[in-house]
């Protein structure tokens, strides 16, 4: 594949809709987007790569590049079911599955950004035994846990950094093409009169 402009990130860094908005360049950067190319093979957007994979339902919506949250449970040898829980971007949601179900585990996306999900976990508490002084137990509860959210391009500051660096760099040709366009108009005259 070529690129009229080199790729800086095969991975989504965004929605489409986000890229546009900051004036960021869908030939440069990833997006929840599908890969497309022009007819002679040259990127006009980078896209997902995972893309034909994805089953998630904000798959290309303004509602995409998410982070869910995954179950995992397997069957121990003891018979017991294991439960395991974990953040994913979306992008890896299809692999990971696949990964997990070929090794005989269930895999479900239990939750989306922002949602809480209960899960195992433990909290320490400190008391103040007599004669022993303060002890720190670990108590086992179900804790109520949240998704966290994915920054979009226009909440991550590194994001933010490139589109200035870029529009800084745009505005500077534009003045370059203006100010030779200008010195052209005016040998113009001068020669005219």
């Amino acid at each position: 594949m070529r690129t009229k402009d080199p790729v800086l990130s095969d991975t989504p860094v965004g929605t489409l809709a986000s890229l546009k908005k900051l004036g960021l360049k869908e030939t440069q950067w990833g997006s929840c987007s599908r890969r497309e190319l022009d007819y002679d093979g040259t990127i006009k957007n980078v896209g997902c790569l995972a893309w034909p994979d994805c089953n998630l339902p904000e798959k290309g919506t303004d509602k995409g590049f998410i982070h869910v949250g995954l179950r995992v449970t397997r069957k121990l040898s003891t018979g017991r079911m294991d439960t395991l829980h974990m953040t994913c971007n979306c992008e890896d949601v299809a692999e990971r599955t696949a990964a997990y179900e070929a090794s005989g585990m269930v895999v479900q996306v239990v939750a989306r950004q922002g949602e809480k999900i209960k899960i195992r976990g433990s909290k320490n508490r400190d008391e103040d035994i007599p004669s022993e002084g303060k002890r720190r137990f670990v108590v086992e509860q179900l804790i109520d846990w949240e998704i966290p959210r994915r920054l979009q391009p226009d909440e991550n500051p590194q994001m933010l950094d490139q589109a200035l660096a870029e529009s800084i760099a745009r505005e500077t040709v534009e003045q370059k093409k203006s100010d030779l366009v200008e010195a052209a108009n005016n040998q113009g005259r001068l020669r005219g009169k």
